[in-house]
């Protein structure tokens, strides 16, 4: 038993306790941090939810497109240029409607 803590109040905890089955848990920020078999706790505390996790970190580096993504999107860009261009010259012919259609 902790020091200076009594039963009751250890009781009081526990009841906030609530454990959750995971395989991973992904941190996406700056950095990708991927934790492999993680025992996940998730601790509700005067209302807060504080959540600690314990298992295999490692940092993950992801290239910002893949080949599939290129292969997947290149049949879509002449027309992505053909609608580019189109929409430009419609601005060109009728610059009236520049003030009421911002598309960026």
């Amino acid at each position: 038993m902790l020091p200076g803590m009594d039963m009751k109040k250890l009781k009081k905890m526990m009841k906030g306790m609530e454990t959750i089955e995971a395989d991973r848990v992904i941190i996406e920020g700056q950095k990708k941090i991927v934790i492999e078999n993680p025992q996940v706790v998730k601790i509700n505390l005067m209302g807060q939810e504080t959540y600690q996790i314990v298992g295999e970190a490692h940092e993950v580096e992801e290239e910002p497109f893949t080949e599939e993504d290129v292969e997947k999107y290149k049949e879509f860009f002449p027309l992505f240029l053909l609608c580019s261009r189109l929409f430009s010259r419609y601005f060109l012919l009728f610059p009236m409607y520049t003030q009421q259609y911002q598309p960026f």
